[in-house]
């Protein structure tokens, strides 16, 4: 099923209808949508698939070559028997037409056949800059796994014209799958299951979340608990170190020197392994947060992704329990704090509602949280040119919020010092259950106008 990707999409198609070669990565993880992605892109022009179905050089010219064969693209030629024959075949099809040529699993060529890397690079090097050729090599995180030569300064990757890493996706764009569900059901589910469309398929609707967690999740028979014990960052360097940072950003977005000392691993080495797991694999979300300290800002670091965050909250710290058999206890302690996590997502949505329905995405803002001494804004968008400055607030309760939340937001604003009286204050609250009371002061947004303007069609990302 093809859910979402439409910038993506049409990013692609911009690009190969410009003319000339032009080689991109296209990376994301198991089940992230890459396959479908190439699919349509594919569909809309002159193309040929190439999935490696062989072992070695032999085995994968031959299975390259019988889908060139399938495709109709290529007439009846002399069968080719190296990887440089199969290379002049595509040159020779793009030459008088442009063409898509697709490369999917390329990281299972290179570790079945190292060869075929310095072949590539030899016939890319070789093709004129008119050539009208776009070649994607669509891979699963991490970027390679394989060899050296791929991570030097004469790889594959150091030719590329664009490398495009597939995350999670949007709360709006996963809302046709969640479709029969109300607001705060479809919120439920987005927080535990994420972004990932394979992910997204395996929630039975049948089911209330609890028990879709326990059937999909912790069943250790279940594609999602192996998929996160056995796929999930699957090729890390230092697998258990990361997975001891990540389980504590599970709780919240961490600043390096509250991982630091939470994990007692120096701030540097947080920091080069954080900056792996944010090019590579997408999961890791920079932001900032503003302080009532003269130093100004500081950096914060969260888990992006919804299950990912979920497994760290949760799965991983019981693992143990899991694979005694010991499932309830783990459900016990899914019901009692599913609630917070389900927070942090909450807050997510309305910062995308916020961004694409309040603000607008043509507008550049500085988008922040706000840390006081005793006080704290889920977010803070300051923008430097008019001088607005929005204080939001999200509140994910089960009763409606009354009147002192208004009064209680403007307080804590008072509090941010940047341009302190120059500035003009703007206030948005968003909550779950709604408001017992009308305010002219500050915009009040409830779950149901929440989902309303997401499930509509929304501006283009920029």
């Amino acid at each position: 099923m093809f859910l979402g990707r439409l910038y993506e999409l049409d990013h692609l198609k911009k690009l190969h209808i410009k003319g000339g070669k032009k080689l991109l990565t296209l990376s994301g993880a198991v089940g992230s949508g890459k396959t479908e992605l190439v699919n349509q892109l594919m569909s809309t022009c002159r193309s040929i698939y190439l999935i490696p179905n062989g072992y070695g050089e032999k085995g994968i010219v031959g299975s390259f070559w019988s889908q060139i064969v399938a495709s109709g693209t290529v007439k009846a030629l002399k069968t080719p028997e190296t990887y440089a024959d199969i290379l002049q075949i595509i040159k020779d099809e793009s030459v008088m037409q442009g063409l898509l040529l697709v490369i999917d699993s390329f990281q299972d060529i290179v570790n079945q056949s190292r060869r075929f890397v310095s072949d590539f690079n030899s016939w890319w090097d070789s093709l004129p800059l008119s050539q009208n050729l776009t070649v994607i090599m669509v891979m699963a995180s991490p970027v390679i796994p394989g060899p050296a030569e791929l991570r030097s300064s004469n790889s594959i990757f150091n030719r590329a014209t664009e490398r495009m890493v597939l995350g999670d996706l949007s709360y709006a764009e996963t809302l046709p799958l969640l479709s029969g569900l109300t607001p705060e059901e479809a919120i439920g589910v987005y927080s535990v299951f994420g972004g990932n469309p394979h992910s997204l398929t395996h929630f039975n609707p049948r089911l209330n979340l609890e028990r879709n967690i326990e059937e999909n999740i912790l069943d250790r028979s279940s594609y999602l608990y192996n998929y996160a014990k056995f796929t999930l960052l699957s090729g890390v360097k230092n697998r258990y170190k990361i997975f001891d940072i990540l389980q504590h950003m599970g709780y919240g977005p961490k600043t390096l020197e509250e991982l630091s000392m939470e994990t007692g691993i120096a701030k540097r080495e947080i920091q080069s392994e954080l900056r792996l797991l944010e090019s590579r694999y997408a999961i890791i979300q920079k932001s900032s947060m503003l302080s009532d300290k003269p130093a100004g800002t500081r950096a914060l670091f969260s888990i992006s992704d919804n299950f990912t965050r979920f497994w760290f909250s949760f799965m991983k710290p019981n693992l143990g329990m899991l694979e005694r058999g010991r499932t309830q206890e783990v459900k016990n302690a899914i019901r009692i704090d599913l609630e917070r996590h389900t927070t942090r997502t909450f807050t997510g949505i309305c910062f995308q509602h916020l961004h694409d329905y309040i603000i607008g995405r043509e507008r550049q803002l500085l988008y922040y949280t706000w840390k006081g001494e005793t006080s704290k804004i889920d977010i803070v968008a300051l923008d430097k040119e008019t001088l607005d400055a929005y204080f939001v607030d999200t509140h994910w309760t089960q009763t409606p919020l009354l009147r002192d939340s208004v009064e209680a937001l403007a307080a804590k604003s008072r509090e941010v010092p940047w341009m302190r009286g120059k500035r003009k204050d703007h206030f948005v609250i968003y909550s779950k259950m709604g408001f017992r009371f009308e305010s002219t002061e500050a915009q009040l947004l409830n779950i149901n106008t929440l989902q309303r303007d997401l499930s509509m069609p929304g501006p283009a990302k920029p």
